[in-house]
């Protein structure tokens, strides 16, 4: 016969199981400390009768915080952007720049077309996350056509761990204000940073340039290929950065751009994150990931 006491504790070990794998992979590293601060209390807890001591843990149940970290609040405009700088970076080949960013302490997503005419030895990437200039080693791609359009890269620096990588949310809707993050040359031409860069004065690091839009609307939802139109400015150099939400969360990455020249407009187009998750796990990859919406603060 199963007694009170192993009821009590086993509802309370499940509950802190259940919260391990919120700070294992679904919350964002600010949010850690939080949990693991409840923990401590937990396994204390978890060191008496429980059954004895039932309105302690029905309070530090009833303050649980995975209420409170299960909808994402918006980040201030100065931390957001801090975020952005430290993530997102310039991907330089010997014929072609784009844009990239870090999903964990070492690896990079961007777009294979970015990469697509270099080997391994020839892809660079600059950035405060990966500490000024890195070789980055391609480690897997994923393209394709038609229905079944993929434009993936994974790469792997082996330099010290980025200071911070963006989390991916399956969350995007219509008419959510976004930003675009990357390395666009359009902007970038007018840096005279940039352009000694490009010269070879690796001293000279430009600044990843932020775009404000809206989604105006998500194509292609039942097919293998679902897409973000948005608002937010991109152009040539764009292709691999991250599009993100008020949270700070990648919801896409930036691919490509449709140019109406007899309007002079233009809109830009993202791969959600889900099949960007779906393609980093088949390479063994657990990036911290979402699901729920991004609120207002």
């Amino acid at each position: 016969m199963v007694t009170r006491r192993v009821v009590c504790f086993l509802q309370l070990i499940l509950g802190t199981f259940y919260l391990w794998s919120l700070s294992a992979g679904h919350v964002i590293a600010q949010d850690r400390a939080t949990l693991e601060r409840y923990l401590h209390e937990v396994r204390a807890l978890l060191q008496t009768d429980l059954c004895t001591h039932e309105d302690d843990a029905r309070s530090l149940l009833a303050r649980s915080p995975v209420s409170q970290l299960s909808n994402p609040v918006s980040m201030p405009e100065g931390s957001l952007a801090q975020r952005l700088k430290q993530a997102v970076v310039m991907v330089v080949t010997p014929t072609d720049s784009g844009s990239g960013f870090f999903v964990d302490k070492h690896h990079i997503v961007t777009n294979y077309h970015v990469v697509s005419s270099s080997s391994s030895e020839g892809v660079f990437v600059a950035g405060p996350g990966s500490a000024g200039i890195q070789r980055a080693e391609i480690i897997a791609t994923l393209s394709g056509k038609g229905e079944t359009a993929s434009d993936f890269a994974l790469l792997k620096v082996n330099g010290p761990p980025s200071p911070g990588f963006l989390p991916l949310a399956e969350s995007a809707a219509e008419l959510e204000h976004v930003i675009a993050a990357g390395f666009p040359a359009l902007v970038l031409g007018n840096d005279v940073g940039f352009r000694r860069f490009m010269k070879g004065d690796l001293s000279t690091l430009p600044d990843v340039i932020l775009s404000r839009g809206s989604i105006m609307a998500i194509q292609n939802r039942k097919t293998a290929a679902p897409s973000i139109a948005h608002s937010a400015s991109i152009s040539g150099g764009s292709s691999g950065g991250p599009l993100v939400d008020a949270c700070g969360r990648a919801i896409g990455i930036n691919t490509f751009i449709r140019v109406d020249v007899k309007q002079a407009s233009n809109t830009g187009y993202a791969i959600p994150a889900g099949p960007l998750i779906q393609f980093l796990k088949k390479q063994g990859i657990q990036p911290t990931i979402q699901t729920t919406p991004c609120t207002s603060s």
